[in-house]
């Protein structure tokens, strides 16, 4: 409904308000998702699909996604894709785990970088007859997570320190879903 509304000629001050509505809504419907994965997850019920997709066009997705706030708070948003060939990748797997968890952990950095860059590596590893190993590599320039901290990292609602939620947001799930998610059978 908010989306219908916005789309009517508003005054600034109403389109205000309603942009802040439809966030509102976004980040409620984002922890009911996070938990209700977490769940599936614990479960064992988290349903993983097995369809080819480009690993490129995914990965490409997710930076495009993430790249209006990066440049919304003047971060250098960085990505390089090395695969061999013309740089598509086409693999077997669940685009839409591979696409959560990139998100996740994008986010994060964005989230927790106020100035300086967010850089995305993803690269090949090792390759046999029936696997081929993707490597990740997220660098940022952001605040960092102090040593005693990181032990607390993959715990389910769970953040660095008590301040985090109400300076930053989230529910301290993203982390626990990237562990805990098996892309492959």
């Amino acid at each position: 409904m908010c989306e219908i509304l916005l789309d009517e000629w508003l005054t600034p001050e109403q389109r205000e308000l309603g942009e802040g509505i439809q966030r509102s809504a976004n980040a409620l419907l984002t922890i009911i998702n996070d938990i209700l994965d977490l769940s599936k997850v614990e479960s064992g019920k988290m349903d993983v699909e097995e369809v080819p997709f480009n690993l490129s066009v995914v990965i490409t997705d997710v930076v495009k996604m993430l790249a209006f706030e990066a440049d919304r708070k003047k971060l250098q948003f960085e990505h390089e894709i090395n695969f061999p060939g013309t740089g598509d990748l086409t693999v077997m797997g669940d685009p839409g785990r591979v696409r959560q968890i990139l998100a996740n952990l994008l986010s994060n950095a964005v989230k927790f970088t106020h100035e300086g860059i967010v850089e995305l590596k993803a690269s090949i590893g090792d390759e046999d007859e029936d696997t081929l190993e993707v490597n990740f590599a997220i660098r940022d320039t952001g605040i960092g997570i102090a040593d005693s901290d990181q032990c607390k990292l993959f715990q389910p609602f769970t953040q660095a320190d008590s301040s985090t939620a109400r300076r930053f947001g989230g529910t301290g799930l993203g982390l626990t879903i990237c562990k805990n998610v098996r892309l492959c059978r």
